[in-house]
């Protein structure tokens, strides 16, 4: 039996761990240093609720099978993507961190680099759309994408079978608009990436200006003159 001290302890024990672990949700890097710690709280934190709800039968069951649940929706099959509106929601989430500032290994509204911009994006747009769909496939690429750390140059090397190459050209300056699509990117040198809004606008996470900058047709930013690789995400490739 838990006596009221040791349930207050408990209590504050949870409110402890909730705030920890929102912090390292908003903690700008995402290294497998903070994944793990995340995953461990959420653990502890289910673990703690349960044992303080048990007396109440009605909510006992309901946190004791939130795991089993969980698990159950991350089972079901996934559906036929519909790559446009995947595209789309991916183009949107792009724009959303215009300005955002630039940090090495970020990747949220805190700080962002320039492969975390275009892998934060696609999490964002899978999210949206397992909501929208129903789709368990999206969260699973998107908890995937979490949990794995992908360089430019694992990116542009096909790391993990998530990216197909459309080839090479000598620059984004004057390369032909049919050869990308919105929500396509570009490696640039093996260590930068710049993604496609569409109409010839790109947009990236510039470590020399230490922001995302959109960069319009015209744009005289240096990145667009390097030759570069076209990428696209597999789950957008049409067959």
């Amino acid at each position: 039996m838990i006596t009221t001290a040791q349930r207050r302890l408990m209590w504050l024990l949870v409110i402890g761990q909730s705030a920890v672990f929102v912090g390292l949700a908003l903690y700008p890097i995402n290294s497998i240093t903070i994944r793990l710690p995340m995953v461990a709280l959420a653990f502890t934190w289910w673990a703690n609720v349960v044992a303080l709800v048990w007396p109440r039968r009605r909510w006992r069951w309901a946190v004791a099978g939130l795991p089993l649940a969980v698990g159950l929706v991350l089972l079901l099959p996934g559906r036929v993507v519909d790559t446009a509106d995947l595209r789309a929601r991916m183009v949107t989430a792009l724009k959303r961190y215009d300005g955002v500032t630039y940090v090495w290994g970020g990747e949220n509204t805190f700080g962002i680099d320039c492969s975390g911009l275009v892998r934060r994006a696609r999490m964002d747009a899978e999210w949206s759309y397992a909501f929208v769909h129903l789709d368990a496939g999206a969260i699973r690429r998107a908890l995937s994408l979490w949990w794995f750390d992908q360089s430019a140059l694992a990116m542009g090397q096909l790391d993990r079978g998530t990216t197909v190459q459309l080839g090479d050209v000598a620059n984004l300056a004057t390369c032909p608009q049919d050869r990308y699509l919105p929500g396509d990117f570009a490696i640039l040198g093996g260590v930068h990436v710049v993604a496609a809004l569409g109409e010839g606008t790109w947009i990236e996470a510039d470590p020399s200006a230490e922001k995302v900058l959109i960069l319009p047709p015209g744009s005289d930013n240096s990145w667009l003159k390097q030759k570069a690789t076209l990428v696209r995400w597999t789950v957008l490739h049409e067959r």
